[in-house]
């Protein structure tokens, strides 16, 4: 009979053995999913981050352009080069956004908005320019700028990329830590 129990106990502590090893291999199956996906989301972050610098430096290449107020030149010239290129990089950046942002209704999303205002801008000064005064060229382009970065800040949420890039050793003064108060700053 001291072999029976014995057995029972060999077995019923083999089959705990497997029932913890099971429960482990779950824990570590979850752990590993949760972590692919953070990683999958601070990738999406830095590509979203990527995509706004190009952009916002298609928007400052705009605004020095039309602060030149060259718009009466030839159609074949340096000036006319430099706006097409620059319009160029601006379409690329609304290509390129469409990617991360979904078409809501049939309209495009509000964040490219201002890529496309400073595009249209651009070509309208073109083509018409004696309509537009290279004030309020500046100003427009200016204005541009800054709503593309609001809207831009908006997509990605400061506080989490402060936890996740720097860690919470991050001090303010930072950079990331500071990033959400960067709204204040371009008003």
């Amino acid at each position: 009979m001291g072999e029976i129990l014995s057995w029972s106990a060999i077995q019923l502590g083999a089959n705990w053995v497997s029932l913890v090893g099971a429960l482990i291999s779950v824990i570590s199956a979850f752990a590993a999913a949760a972590q692919r996906r953070n990683e999958l989301r601070i990738a999406r972050i830095k590509d979203l981050i990527a995509w706004a610098n190009e952009g916002m430096a298609g928007l400052a290449l705009a605004c020095v352009e039309v602060s030149r107020g060259e718009f009466r030149d030839a159609v074949e010239s340096p000036a006319s080069d430099r706006r097409a290129s620059i319009r160029a990089r601006l379409s690329a950046a609304v290509d390129q956004g469409r990617l991360f942002f979904e078409n809501k209704q049939s309209f495009r999303p509000d964040v490219l908005d201002p890529l496309v205002r400073a595009f249209d801008l651009m070509l309208a000064a073109e083509r018409h320019p004696d309509r537009y005064t290279v004030e309020h060229l500046e100003a427009c382009m200016s204005r541009h700028r800054s709503d593309f970065w609001k809207m831009v800040q908006k997509k990605v949420d400061p506080e989490w990329m402060r936890k996740a890039v720097q860690g919470p050793q991050a001090v303010a003064g930072s950079g990331a830590w500071d990033f959400d108060r960067q709204e204040s700053l371009l008003t």
